[in-house]
């Protein structure tokens, strides 16, 4: 876990994390000069906006990074985890459709 110190403010800690993230992955052995092969995955937990998107750059990273996302913890992993489960194989999402299905209880998207 990285953490640079910052209180009260959303999203700190993420240009920290991602450049420790590469430096990992970057590690070779100093005796065989082979890389390390330092795993690294990314645990979505809850999360906001932010996490939106550093989920996205992982996964378009070059190596990508796995994302495990814990479904039902709230918010932006719900939202991943949601939004994954009734996507097409080609990664197309309604997002109308989803709406409505989402919001089918009686709430005021259906009044």
């Amino acid at each position: 876990l990285v953490d640079n110190g910052t209180s009260g403010r959303y999203g700190g800690e993420i240009l920290l994390r991602k450049r420790f993230e590469r430096f990992l992955l970057k590690q070779t052995n100093a005796q065989t000069a082979e890389n390390s092969n330092i795993p690294v995955v990314c645990v979505v937990v809850e999360g906001g906006t932010n996490t939106i998107r550093m989920v996205l750059e992982h996964v378009t990273d070059n190596p990508p990074v796995p994302v495990v996302v814990c479904d039902g913890s709230g918010r932006a992993a719900d939202l991943i985890s949601f939004t994954h489960r009734y996507a097409r194989d080609d990664g197309y999402v309604n997002y109308y459709s989803l709406t409505r299905m989402k919001y089918s209880n009686g709430s005021k998207l259906d009044q």
